[in-house]
């Protein structure tokens, strides 16, 4: 796909693990495809401009190796999310930047912002960057 300048988009589902049902996050299998793809970029698609703060601001960096590092997401869906919501992408995003690749979270519902950030344009939305060398475990 990505040879033929395709861009895989991804999606949790319900998968049997052998010994019962469990949710797969779409995040989870984003940080895989990426691995395997050595992908330059990924862009999480989400409902807000980014992730906010407690004042409802965008943060532009987040996190210096662990998802303990950073503040927390203050606001952002209110929506149930059996994948783990905010808090599950914001780790598997530190994770697949501390791999090498570049994390963007920004708004599904601002196509023109989601297309600047799918091909490196500057954008308004979340920049994850880990600094080289340091683990995001």
């Amino acid at each position: 796909m990505t040879s033929a300048g395709m861009t895989p988009v991804t999606f949790g589902d319900v998968v049997h693990d052998g010994k019962g049902f469990r949710i797969l996050s779409g995040d989870t299998i984003c940080v895989e495809l990426a691995e395997m793809l050595s992908a330059p970029r990924c862009v999480f698609s989400i409902d807000t401009d980014g992730v906010l703060d407690e004042k409802g601001a965008v943060i532009k960096l987040l996190g210096e190796g662990s998802a303990a590092s950073f503040p927390p997401p203050r606001k952002g869906s209110t929506a149930a999310d059996a994948t783990g919501g905010i808090a599950l992408k914001v780790a598997e995003a530190l994770r697949m930047a501390s791999s090498g690749t570049e994390v963007r979270l920004v708004s599904g519902l601002r196509p023109a912002e989601f297309s600047k950030a799918l091909n490196g344009m500057e954008f308004q939305g979340t920049t994850v960057e880990v600094p080289r060398g340091v683990s995001s475990g």
